[in-house]
């Protein structure tokens, strides 16, 4: 790709956004070409903001450009040539000319491997999503290499060229897209509901082994009656855990895909439960359980073809589109990070303090009230309560991230009042504490504690990156990497100082709550946060957008209802004299805990499925490993909040808490890796810009092999080529072709 190609993408991507056409970067080449970028999930952050399209393609320079399909209204037919007895090119052609339609009468893009997407508006009586082996019936072929392209899938743009020079050319114009005719409407939505019907009937596969069989019965009973029986609230979520668990077996080859589909649906239905939201939920359970194969031991069996072949049923498109091979449904975005349901309503305490927060709030934020009542939870029962089998810490650092103007003082102000009606007022601590001899004092004084903070990224983490930082201000992200993975068997040494010996204090619990805007948080973090795992330690939750400021009860918002101040009371420690009640909190000697325990088999499996899918992922997937290798350590935290919440001080592990802790965690992860790419590492970009730029300025112009000398290696070459792209685009330098290598001049 030239720097003229990629100066064509940039430009073609703002005209796209500017006609309304929502777009975001895919890779332009190698082996992930036409997928999004790393930490771009682009259903959510597809845009036609001009600005945020430049941020991207400065970053990205020859990124191809991907267009999202539902945001933009779209459907498109996708007619392949791949395979020389599938032409989808002649037979489209042949079904427009069988009912009529001139061809010229919608835009069309001819893709590079000879392919055409013919693009449609959505009607307005029906969205169409995404299908594979389209309109076979209407030629009397099962499969033509026709594909549908709707919502929840997208397509490479047209104008975008490739690494490779090969491009999306557009034959018509997309300002006169017509609507999807109503005769191919009416095919579409036949087949659709006749592939659905198709999938039904379970067909079971030959199993030779009697144990074998015995034991996949069993899983597959256990797993269907356990979706069957799922109350609202978890049901979508339980759905995925057991397609998750059945997909290890499907992986293994111990049972087809299509039985296992079929079942899971069956009972999906049974609980109520729609076709389309399942059919989805289903599909990506079974694609990431199959990576983790569930083999039974001891057991020997003849491979079966046919279910090795079954769990292959995934295609990865030449569209970047991940898909089941019979219902064409997308179920992969290219990141490896499954999305995680609603928790916005996780009952017991957490939900009560949440409730009271929002509905005494001049501007109610239902997120940023979770938060602080998961943090609130998390500090009365770190200190004498810890996980099951590990002895690990309920603490908690949560970070919610948001807009200014969200109403951010509120939850922090009830925190206190419920510290204070609670009798736990000392336990509340002030977010100004910027250096680790500052942190280690507090803890000394008390060993369990909230830290509550106003701009969380510059109040606490910002000045351990900063380049004039002392000692014990870069020493704080050590102390705090500690203290998240205390737990109650282990011990916290302070620092040895010149006034006095190190002190000793076993099993510190402190928590964080913090609320910053995504700049400020970032920024404050920087690269070394992914580097040294503070953020994987991070529970960062979006706050909702700013709502409508409104009056209050003042009365109400001073005192918390009493049915709070009990639940509360009733989680707080009570062990004797010296380790008793508040006290327990605040001794630096240990004190008596115990593990709140599973109270499910089945709770148990679905924490360890979740803890193996993080471990695969973080083994596949380097991009996304700094951000996933706690997860599950995270998830057992928030599951024991949970039930504690729920169930009170005897409270014990079941299905809800860890559903609700799992779905918590998925979309904190989400959360960092796009807040990460779009502040962090966005901003050690523009640093080599910046840097480069310089260079080049010094002398004017240089040749690339002196830039490359000159950089001493602080980037690869594959960095310096997006930098240099990037200089171009903006107009700072130009390219000089040599036969000798090229060279950049300076053009201010």
């Amino acid at each position: 790709m030239t720097v003229t190609d990629a100066t064509r993408n940039a430009d073609t991507a703002l005209e796209l956004a500017a006609a309304g056409f929502y777009v975001f970067p895919c890779h332009s080449g190698g082996e992930k070409v036409k997928q999004p970028m790393p930490g771009v999930f682009w259903r959510k952050q597809s845009s036609i903001d001009e600005a945020v399209i430049r941020r991207w393609w400065s970053r990205w320079p020859d990124a191809a450009i991907g267009m999202d399909l539902a945001k933009c209204g779209l459907v498109v037919i996708d007619a392949d040539r791949h395979e020389l007895d599938k032409d989808g090119v002649e037979a489209f052609g042949a079904i427009m000319s069988d009912h009529g339609f001139d061809p010229d009468s919608a835009p069309l893009v001819a893709t590079p491997s000879r392919g055409n997407h013919h693009f449609f508006r959505q009607p307005p009586s029906k969205e169409f999503g995404n299908a594979d082996s389209a309109l076979y019936r209407e030629r009397k072929l099962r499969d033509m290499g026709i594909n549908v392209r709707g919502a929840g899938g997208y397509v490479v743009a047209p104008g975008t060229v490739l690494k490779d020079g090969s491009f999306y050319e557009l034959w018509g114009s997309l300002e006169d897209i017509p609507v999807l005719p109503a005769w191919l409407a009416a095919i579409l939505e036949k087949e659709l509901d006749e592939k659905q019907a198709e999938r039904m009937p379970v067909q079971r596969s030959e199993i030779m082994d009697s144990r074998v069989k015995a034991y996949v019965d069993a899983a597959i009973e256990a797993e269907t009656a356990r979706v069957r029986s799922a109350g609202k609230g978890g049901r979508n979520n339980t759905l995925n855990e057991a397609a998750f668990s059945l997909g290890q077996l499907v992986g293994a080859g111990h049972v087809g895909e299509a039985e296992i589909f079929a079942l899971l649906m069956n009972a999906a239905m049974d609980c109520g439960l729609g076709q389309a939201e399942s059919r989805k939920t289903i599909l990506s359970g079974l694609k990431a359980g199959a990576k983790v194969p569930r083999q039974i031991a001891d057991i020997d069996r003849p491979d079966d073809g046919a279910n090795a072949e079954a769990a292959q049923r995934l295609i990865e498109h030449h569209d970047g589109t991940l898909t089941d091979a019979d219902t064409g449904e997308v179920i992969d975005d290219g990141t490896g990070l499954q999305e995680g349901g609603d928790w916005s309503h996780p009952g017991g305490l957490i939900e009560d303090i949440a409730d009271w927060i929002v509905e005494t709030s001049p501007l109610p934020n239902r997120k940023l009230a979770l938060a602080a009542a998961i943090s609130f939870v998390s500090l009365v029962c770190s200190r004498h309560r810890e996980t099951p089998g590990f002895s690990g810490g309920l603490q908690l650092f949560t970070i919610c991230t948001g807009q200014t103007g969200i109403g951010k003082d509120w939850p922090m102000k009830a925190i206190d009042r419920l510290a204070v009606e609670a009798g736990l007022k000392e336990l509340v601590r002030s977010g100004k504490i910027t250096t680790s001899l500052a942190l280690e004092k507090e803890v000394e004084k008390v060993a369990a504690q909230l830290i509550v903070a106003d701009e969380v990224g510059r109040r606490i983490f910002g000045k351990a990156g900063s380049k004039r930082a002392g000692t014990y201000e870069t020493a704080m992200i050590d102390t705090l990497l500690e203290l998240w993975s205390s737990s109650p068997v282990t011990f916290f040494r302070t620092t040895s100082r010149v006034t006095g010996e190190a002190a000793v204090i076993e099993g510190p619990a402190v928590s964080i709550f913090g609320v910053s805007t995504h700049r400020d948080f970032y920024s404050s973090l920087g690269r070394s946060a992914i580097d040294n795992g503070m953020i994987n330690r991070l529970l960062i939750i979006e706050a909702d957008r700013r709502s409508a400021l409104r009056s209050i009860d003042g009365s109400a918002a001073r005192t918390p209802p009493t049915h709070i101040i009990e639940a509360i009371d009733a989680l707080k420690p009570a062990f004797g004299s010296l380790n008793g009640g508040v006290q327990a909190y605040r001794v630096p000697e240990g004190v008596k805990t115990r593990p709140v325990p599973w109270g499910q088999e089945a709770a148990r499996e679905a924490w360890n499925t979740f803890r193996d899918e993080m471990l695969v992922l973080a083994d596949q997937n380097e991009e996304t490993a700094p951000f996933v290798s706690r997860a599950a350590e995270m998830a057992l935290r928030l599951a024991c909040v949970h039930a504690l919440s729920r169930l009170g001080p005897d409270g014990v592990i079941m299905m809800a808490s860890v559903e609700w802790a799992i779905n918590v965690v998925r979309e904190s992860v989400r959360n960092a890796v796009q807040g990460a790419n779009e502040y962090i590492v966005a901003s050690d970009f523009q640093e080599h810009v910046r840097r480069v730029e310089k260079i080049i300025r010094s002398k004017g112009r240089m040749p690339k092999s002196v830039i490359a000398r000159r950089i001493g290696g602080a980037f690869d070459n594959r960095v310096l080529e997006s930098v240099l792209s990037s200089l171009v685009l903006a107009g700072k330098i130009e390219r000089e072709e040599r036969s000798r290598g090229d060279a950049y001049v300076w053009r201010g």
